[in-house]
């Protein structure tokens, strides 16, 4: 039953290999310097009341296989820099606040065996490469803005030729009235000046 916040000195324990503090009433914002654990192995963070976003820092802890953050109050996007944790195994971030979309960068994770991004606040495209294809409905449900494979039971993606189509579309009805205007009144310019031609003749 911790409560309060992380204390900045346990940063300081570089050694550090695992680091479980889940199912308590810690919160505040996540250790900004969580770069400094660069042997870490394994962080849970996961049931706790946690509040910021997710620490740049993220990006130095090369041989973590285990990174969760379920179930607490995280905002912001997923970093793209986790596309750069190749150890990375295990990654569950859900039940949170996050926001943005799901990056390519994710599918570089080659190793990664158990993703969970449900209930949040996500959008976007799921990707379905690498190991994004062995995923089913439990790791993306609960976010209502995101689309992609049937399998996964999300409304399809508009694809970019129905996007251009789109646009067409408004083009031809923001632009096409003008033209045919203009067209028109030249017609009739050019229609006039030979009637006054003829009449001048006659």
């Amino acid at each position: 039953m911790f409560s309060s916040s992380i204390p900045s000195t346990l940063t300081g324990l570089h050694d550090l290999l695992i680091l479980n503090l889940s199912l308590n009433s810690l919160s505040g914002p996540l250790p900004i310097d969580i770069g400094k654990w660069k042997a870490m192995r394994r962080i849970d963070f996961s049931n706790n009341q946690f509040s910021s976003e997710i620490p740049i820092g993220v990006v130095d802890l090369k041989e973590l296989t285990h990174f969760s953050l379920s179930n607490n109050r995280i905002t912001g996007s997923i970093p793209e820099s986790f596309g750069d944790l190749l150890s990375l195994e295990y990654l569950d971030l859900s039940t949170n606040i996050l926001s943005g979309e799901l990056l390519k960068t994710l599918e570089k994770l080659r190793f990664l065996k158990y993703f969970n991004v449900s209930f949040n606040r996500l959008q976007g495209e799921i990707p379905d490469g690498k190991s994004f294809g062995n995923y089913s409905i439990e790791s993306f449900k609960g976010n209502e803005a995101l689309c992609g494979a049937a399998q996964l039971y999300v409304p399809s993606c508009k694809t970019k030729s129905h996007r251009n189509s789109k646009a067409r579309t408004k083009i031809i009805t923001y632009v096409a009235p003008p033209i045919a205007c203009t067209i028109l009144f030249s017609s009739h310019a050019e229609t006039g000046d030979e009637e006054n031609g003829s009449e001048e003749n006659a």
